[in-house]
């Protein structure tokens, strides 16, 4: 019974959440709506950092760790992202193509975390080092698209680019597919601990 009323709570605050921005955006301007959204995304991003982090000392799971500090990193992509995002003019220089490649980024950084797993299990890896790899990784994405060398994502008279388009596509079947081989694998030993990892 309790568990019934857990999911109904879930449920309705799913529900909420998808009304509130559906009227956000239907009442709303874009760049309004996009924010909320972004920020929202952020904001869970960070909890799952926060939790991940600081509960390692009592679960000592490298995998929900490893995953946490991953989306530590994806949030600052897609905070920079929401700065740098048209017509909000808080970053000099930024362009629309910018905004685009830190979400595909932001998005390659999630998904290849999300493809690390399956092997990470069968290795322990120090907290610095994991540190020190997500650092890396993010750095380099950052100057890349800095210094115009990360490939176009976005040209302003034709939108998105085919390597934007394709990037997106790769990226979701890939998502599905490494979620299937989290589950089908003994990735995480606790049952709650995997759907939350799903």
């Amino acid at each position: 019974m309790i568990e019934r009323a857990k999911v109904w709570k879930r449920v309705s605050f799913s529900v909420f959440l998808l009304s509130f921005s559906v009227m956000l955006w239907l009442t709303q301007p874009f760049l309004l709506f996009h924010t909320v959204a972004e920020f929202i995304s952020i904001f869970l991003a960070l909890s799952l950092f926060i939790i991940g982090t600081q509960t390692y000392k009592y679960s000592k799971n490298d995998v929900l760790y490893f995953l946490s500090l991953a989306f530590f990193f994806v949030s600052l992509f897609d905070g920079v992202h929401t700065l740098a995002y048209k017509d909000m003019d808080l970053i000099p220089g930024a362009t629309m193509n910018m905004a685009t490649q830190l979400v595909i980024a932001g998005r390659l950084l999630q998904i290849g975390t999300l493809c690390t797993i399956p092997f990470l299990h069968r290795f322990t890896i120090r907290k610095g080092l994991q540190e020190s790899l997500f650092l890396s990784v993010s750095g380099l994405m950052g100057v890349l698209i800095i210094t115009g060398y990360f490939p176009t994502c976005y040209v302003e008279e034709t939108g998105a680019t085919l390597f934007n388009n394709t990037v997106e596509y790769v990226i979701v079947g890939v998502a599905v597919i490494a979620a299937l081989i989290v589950g089908k694998i003994n990735v995480v030993q606790s049952k709650r601990v995997l759907l939350y990892v799903r």
